[in-house]
């Protein structure tokens, strides 16, 4: 009977309060501050959260109190307290920052202009990630109105996540004893591999950049001068780059990079490929004839996920094809991407690899190494057996599937800063950005009835957490 009751609840609150509410935070243009120099004097990103927290409050939570704040000089944060009916505490995270329009949109779509065509409803930030603070107070009031019991909620909703959080550390230290110590993290900014079941991200690959420069020549000179008695300068970089992966089979070489996979998480690889079979190659833009590393499914997630990438990401230093003369180049810069697994230390594997690549330099050339960005790898610490009940139980409940657990390929900063922040805590991620959403592109959209679905669990996990 609570499912129904839950399920009958949400379905009437976003008709009638999410999707009014959501359509209009969609409308703000309140793109990330790296984005937007004048992000404070154009006051969008304060507007946003004003907006949500003016929504909040029409939703008549009982006993909420809500706080917009801004330290000084950073960009500012929602506070949401909804007091709960145990000792028991949840922390949501959600961001009301946007990426920039981009351009390419359909007819008739924009990404200030909510439109909802079938199941979509378009506009930028919707699915990443404005729809969090609406889908768990939409959860909470679910709750409210059927009677039942939920444990305290803080939400807490950044405004600088595209921007790499960079706020996030300083606001959680001047807010601890206003957030408490929560024994659950809710964060719904995650992605679904697909909409038939609720998908748990259970790790995050770390990443770092690097920029290296090879110097050969004083000055440009003619190939029919050079070539021959001095190597080509790619030549020169593929000789340095063999020494990061192997180049049959793509295995990366930097030992420090590389990370045992415990067998539970082996387990639900299977359990991932089972749920997505060859689309997870499939669904990768291959030009006709091009083939994914392996057609092993389990294989390629564990590559994804477990393993580590080094990937190329840009050159400069080589003329344009259409305009080249027959000269060789003096220097070049590749700036060079390497993904790092769980239980790896980042800071070890950029010394590993700074240290292979400007080891004896081949055929004497200069070498600089200049570090990037870099974020932390995250594994999400053990689900006690009663919060991993509930997350199977909401999935099996709500989408007819069980839930899934998989790891990211790509990093999130925020993630690690909050286990630090918070090690006793246990962390659900998940989210909603699937198949087709083009988060960060043109079209931005957010699936609705997988956002139902996903309130009605997160309400479901809310009243089992109370419980337990």
């Amino acid at each position: 009977m609570s499912k129904e009751i839950i399920a009958s609840s949400v379905e009437k609150l976003w008709v009638e309060q999410v999707l009014p509410g959501l359509s209009e935070f969609i409308k703000i243009p309140a793109v990330s501050p790296a984005y937007d120099d004048e992000w404070e004097a154009n006051g969008y990103l304060r507007q946003a959260g004003e907006q949500m927290a003016a929504w909040v409050t029409e939703q008549k939570i009982d006993g909420f109190h809500s706080e917009m704040m801004q330290l000084e000089g950073r960009s500012p944060v929602l506070f949401i307290d909804i007091p709960g009916d145990s000792e028991k505490s949840v922390l949501f995270y959600g961001h009301m920052d946007k990426m920039p329009p981009s351009e390419g949109w359909d007819d008739g779509l924009g990404p200030w202009d909510p439109v909802v065509r079938g199941d979509k409803l378009y506009g930028r930030g919707g699915a990443d990630d404005g729809y969090s603070l609406y889908s768990a107070i939409a959860a909470i009031k679910a709750l409210q109105l059927a009677g039942m019991k939920h444990p305290r909620c803080v939400l807490f909703i950044e405004a600088c996540e595209e921007s790499g959080s960079f706020d996030l550390a300083a606001y959680f230290e001047s807010m601890r004893e206003k957030i408490g110590e929560p024994e659950l993290v809710i964060c719904l900014d995650t992605s679904a591999q697909d909409y038939e079941r609720l998908w748990i991200t259970s790790s995050l690959r770390g990443v770092f950049s690097f920029d290296l420069k090879i110097r050969q020549l004083t000055k440009v000179l003619h190939s029919g001068v050079g070539g021959g008695i001095i190597p080509d300068i790619s030549r020169v970089l593929r000789l340095i780059l063999n020494r990061t992966d192997d180049i049959d089979t793509g295995r990366v070489l930097i030992e420090s990079c590389n990370a045992v996979i415990p067998e539970e998480r082996i387990a639900a690889l299977k359990d991932a490929a089972d749920a997505l079979s060859d689309s997870v190659y499939k669904s990768i833009p291959l030009v006709p004839g091009s083939e994914p590393l392996s057609m092993d499914v389990i294989e390629l997630l564990a590559n994804k996920t477990w393993r580590p990438a080094v990937s190329v990401i840009g050159v400069s230093g080589f003329p344009a094809a259409e305009i080249a003369g027959n000269a060789m180049v003096p220097e070049i810069t590749v700036r060079v991407s390497v993904r790092t697994p769980p239980a790896t230390n980042v800071d070890n594997c950029i010394s590993e690899i700074r240290e292979k690549l400007l080891a004896n330099p081949p055929y004497g050339v200069e070498l600089e190494f200049a570090l990037g960005e870099h974020v932390d790898s995250w594994a999400s610490p053990d689900l006690s057996a009663p919060v991993a009940q509930a997350i199977s139980e909401a999935s099996t409940a709500y989408f007819g599937n069980d839930a899934v657990y998989l790891g990211e390929g790509g990093g999130i900063g925020f993630v690690p800063l909050m286990n630090k922040m918070f090690p006793k805590a246990q962390f659900i991620l998940t989210g909603l950005v699937g198949p087709d959403s083009n988060a960060h592109a043109a079209n931005e959209s957010l699936h609705i009835p997988t956002a139902k679905k996903i309130t009605c669990c997160i309400a479901h996990i809310l009243q089992a957490h109370c419980q337990d």
